[in-house]
């Protein structure tokens, strides 16, 4: 293993650890790269030592990839992390994987994304095992470059590597999230399916179910698996309120949805010109259905709205807007069919 011994590091290293002068420390550093160009450690020192403090990110993982390229050295002073002692070069370049997708975090923040990318790749040259860094490469390649077929191919790769079962899970449900965005719902509908078959009880497997069935339109199975859950989620203390405030909304929206799809048909009895007394009677037993409805899609609204902390939804309105509508049903609807009869 190459141990640095030029008269340029000597500087360079005097320059970063004495003197403070980083840019002086840079030019040496340098300097000695050239001069060994073979030696690991003057990569590392100049990532770690000289680019890092200057948050010159970019160039601090060149150097930590091109020291990973370079013959293996042994580090000045050896230490102990958890089990593992670490005594060179390349057994320490693996930890930095981690601090570029903070940095990726912070690009990310700004908005600058093609910079979030870039430190995203540096973290992957580092620890290619690094499951964090290909899901978050394909949060960014789905939510700000619209490339769903790269995303869910980074998202298989963070599969494979994930460390356990939650953060499998973690990656799964977002693979999930984008296939139904994107309407592959039988896809979505094939792969909850299998999940739930061995894991029935999974929160996060149900309300995606619950909320693919809302997008297909299937408003009783999404009844069926969402009143439940429901139950469920108000239950257990580790669950977020907006996710049980968002859960009873969209029961609300279920219920006031297969309300809408009756009183429509009402209305469009109006102008049937062969109404008989048994189509208007079945017509008034459906008009006191849909108040019941109205009304199931009013009491989840108020769910909604006890677990809303930040009072981001309009369930108040919706609410309010059920209330009128049975009412409008007992006042309007209901004399009118009844008016129908011979």
């Amino acid at each position: 293993m190459l141990e640095a011994r030029s008269m340029e590091f000597t500087s360079a290293k005097t320059y970063a650890r004495v003197e403070n002068n980083l840019l002086k420390a840079e030019e040496w550093g340098l300097k000695a790269l050239e001069k060994e160009p073979e030696n690991s450690f003057i990569a590392f020192f100049l990532a770690k030592e000289v680019f890092l403090p200057q948050k010159k990110q970019k160039k601090a993982g060149e150097m930590l990839i091109l020291a990973s390229s370079l013959p293996d050295s042994r580090l000045e002073k050896p230490f102990r992390l958890g089990e593992t002692r670490y005594k060179t070069v390349h057994q320490v370049l693996k930890l930095y994987s981690n601090d570029f997708i903070n940095f990726a975090i912070s690009d990310y923040n700004q908005k600058d994304y093609l910079s979030a990318m870039e430190k995203l790749n540096i973290a992957i040259e580092l620890d290619n095992k690094n499951s964090a860094a290909y899901m978050f490469k394909a949060e960014i390649e789905y939510e700000q470059n619209n490339k769903l077929e790269e995303s869910i191919i980074l998202i298989n790769k963070a599969i494979e590597l994930s460390k356990n079962d939650n953060e499998k899970n973690e990656f799964h449900f977002k693979k999930i999230a984008y296939l139904r965005k994107e309407k592959q719902y039988e896809e979505v509908k094939d792969m909850l399916t299998d999940f739930l078959t061995n894991s029935p009880d999974d929160i996060a497997a149900n309300r995606e179910l619950f909320l693919l069935y809302i997008d297909m339109n299937l408003l009783d199975k999404a009844i069926n698996i969402g009143s439940p859950l429901l139950e469920i989620m108000e239950e257990d203390p580790n669950i977020a309120m907006d996710l049980i405030s968002e859960t009873a909304y969209n029961l609300g929206i279920c219920y006031r949805n297969k309300a809408s799809e009756i009183y429509n048909n009402i209305i469009t009895y109006q102008s049937d010109t062969e109404k008989t007394n048994e189509k208007t009677n079945d017509l008034i037993d459906a008009a006191n259905d849909t108040k019941e409805l109205y009304q199931i899609a009013k009491d989840y609204f108020q769910t909604s709205t006890n677990y809303d902390e930040n009072e981001i939804s309009n369930a108040k309105e919706l609410k309010k807007n059920m209330r009128k509508m049975r009412k409008k049903i007992d006042n309007d609807i209901i004399p009118l069919l009844e008016g129908f009869l011979k």
